[in-house]
């Protein structure tokens, strides 16, 4: 027998009951379902197995992703998916549905045979920027909260975004979300230059104010700056930059990204080609002797 939160897994009959059901069923049900007579033989084997390596481990994953749509209110020069807002491929909430459901129950029978109970890591992803459909991705934070507390899984949720948020979904986010994923370019010229919104010049000042705001309420950050070939001598000036924006008892990690050849970054890098890939190392250990020697 196995007591697990409010339910009893009975091993010997593969029958799972809550913990408050009268003694007399549960006689019923043990005479209705004899035991497996080879149950002894059959669990003296298993108990040498390592519980890491069952099928049910794979099967009952622990992070999963979400990319609920490809469609972005940003034209960054560098975009893989060159995404832009008028793509119609994105999620359903009722697909979303379909799949936390199976998760959840793949997890709840992990938790009765492992005895396991780690969180359950949600990254909400791109495509596009996740923001962009915020009435969908409100909802589905919220049921996975639900889903997750009434079967008592532990929840992680991370999210990767632009940074181009309204106060209210700072609020939202900083309730609901515990670690973040925030692009921004480094430097003010860089950013504007290189992340473009249609109807806005100046992408850099509501990022750093993104940044600011999570900071102050203590979310952990991760501030990814993706970098052209040509840029790749103002690294040092884009880290003074970066940690200028936050306090000193910030949770925070810097991310350099060097641009890859995918996207709308084809031309663009075409247009680079004097500048070797290789060079980025050069910088970046340049940077790292520089911060060390400072620190």
């Amino acid at each position: 027998m196995h007591i697990i939160d409010d339910y009893v897994f009975d091993s010997d009959r593969l029958l799972v009951y809550k913990l408050d059901i009268d003694k007399e069923i549960i006689d019923a049900i043990k005479k209705t379902f004899p035991g497996d007579l080879d149950y002894k033989t059959v669990m003296s084997e298993l108990s040498d197995l390592n519980s890491n390596e069952m099928c049910m481990d794979k099967i009952a994953i622990n992070d999963i992703g979400i990319c609920l749509t490809y469609n972005c209110n940003l034209r960054c020069t560098y975009c893989g998916y060159s995404s832009t807002d008028r793509d119609n491929n994105k999620l359903q909430f009722k697909d979303i549905e379909a799949f936390i459901k199976d998760i959840i129950e793949k997890r709840t029978i992990k938790k009765l045979i492992t005895k396991k109970n780690e969180p359950l890591m949600i990254n909400i992803t791109g495509g596009g920027e996740p923001t962009y459909e915020w009435d969908l991705l409100k909802n589905t934070i919220v049921y996975i909260k639900h889903e997750c507390d009434k079967n008592k899984i532990p929840l992680y949720v991370k999210m990767t975004t632009n940074g181009m948020l309204a106060q209210e979904q700072i609020e939202f986010i900083s309730e609901h979300f515990n670690e973040l994923m925030i692009s921004y370019d480094g430097l003010t010229e860089i950013q504007n230059s290189n992340r473009i919104c249609p109807n806005l010049k100046n992408t850099s000042n509501i990022v750093e104010h993104t940044i600011r705001e999570f900071s102050k309420k203590g979310m952990p950050l991760v501030i990814r700056s993706t970098i052209w070939q040509k840029d790749y001598s103002k690294i040092k000036e884009m880290y003074h930059h970066v940690f200028s924006i936050i306090s000193s008892d910030s949770n925070v990690i810097w991310s350099l990204y060097p641009t890859l050849f995918e996207g709308r970054a084809v031309d663009h890098m075409k247009r680079q080609n004097d500048i070797k890939y290789k060079d980025f190392l050069f910088y970046y250990l340049d940077l790292i002797e520089y911060i060390i020697s400072n620190e």
